[in-house]
């Protein structure tokens, strides 16, 4: 794993945000390189915490670069730079969270504002690495003892996994049985079905997310594996009682749980870091 790695053409662009991670910190750990095919073959092998990505970096574009990092790596947050061209480029919420862009600083970048931006993410990029080891020995895992093969290895899939797209009939392929079998002896042994098991982890992980962070709703809906923020609200009602906000309110009485859920609220907040 590395802290940083920071994907620019220009020489004098990297040498600026590795001056300014190095001030944050000595010991940080800096991979460089100048085009997004070597960023994402890079990511194949190493694990950075943070990314600064030029937006306009190689023959790929940023946004493609993300992509492609982010659909092998959830942990790495991707803090985009580039030009302003008027737009970030993407106007869809779940589309940028789902390319783990956390931040996009307009050139040029003065120093402050980049060193404030890393060490927020590198500081985020800690607390995830956290919360991801605190899941796997959280969990509300049955006993395995007395479950078949298929199902402990779908289980662990499933834990593992929550918050990426999944369903019934992609766990039943990973363990290779059909996708009626699988329903069957899931609640067989496990006591709830499918979807019910799935959306208990989700919500637990959103649960935290929201008594831990002052993430927006529509964030953590995102993040923890939910594709829309109002169905998020539902399912959370449904299960809990409450909505969201006012599991917040009840949970942090001193803190108001108002998160940015407008979409231009949204972009602002990531360009203007």
């Amino acid at each position: 794993m590395c802290d940083v790695l920071i994907v620019d053409d220009e020489c004098l662009d990297r040498e600026f945000v590795k001056m300014v991670a190095g001030s944050i910190c000595e010991a940080i750990e800096i991979v460089e390189c100048d085009c997004g095919q070597a960023a994402v073959d890079i990511c194949l092998s190493i694990n950075p915490r943070v990314m600064v990505l030029d937006r306009g970096a190689g023959a790929v574009d940023g946004f493609e670069t993300a992509r492609r990092v982010s659909n092998g790596n959830r942990n790495t947050a991707i803090l985009m730079t580039g030009w302003d061209e008027g737009d970030t480029g993407e106007n869809d919420i779940a589309s940028l969270l789902s390319m783990n862009i956390v931040g996009y600083l307009l050139k040029p970048i003065h120093s402050m504002k980049m060193k404030d931006a890393l060490s927020k993410h590198l500081e985020y990029a800690n607390d995830f690495r956290d919360r991801h080891v605190l899941d796997k020995r959280s969990a509300p895992v049955p006993a395995r003892s007395g479950m078949s093969r298929e199902i402990a290895k779908a289980m662990s899939h499933i834990d593992g996994n929550f918050r990426k797209d999944m369903s019934l009939e992609s766990v039943a392929a990973y363990i290779s049985v059909s996708a009626g079998y699988f329903s069957r002896l899931f609640k067989k042994e496990v006591g709830v079905n499918f979807l019910q098991y799935l959306t208990k982890r989700r919500l637990e992980y959103a649960k935290h997310m929201i008594t831990q962070t002052d993430r927006s709703m529509l964030e953590i809906a995102v993040e923890a594996g939910f594709n829309e923020q109002n169905y998020f609200g539902k399912v959370f009602k449904r299960y809990t009682g409450q909505t969201p906000l006012e599991y917040k309110r009840g949970v942090c009485p001193g803190r108001n749980g108002i998160g940015i859920t407008g979409n231009d609220n949204f972009v602002r907040k990531r360009v203007k870091i």
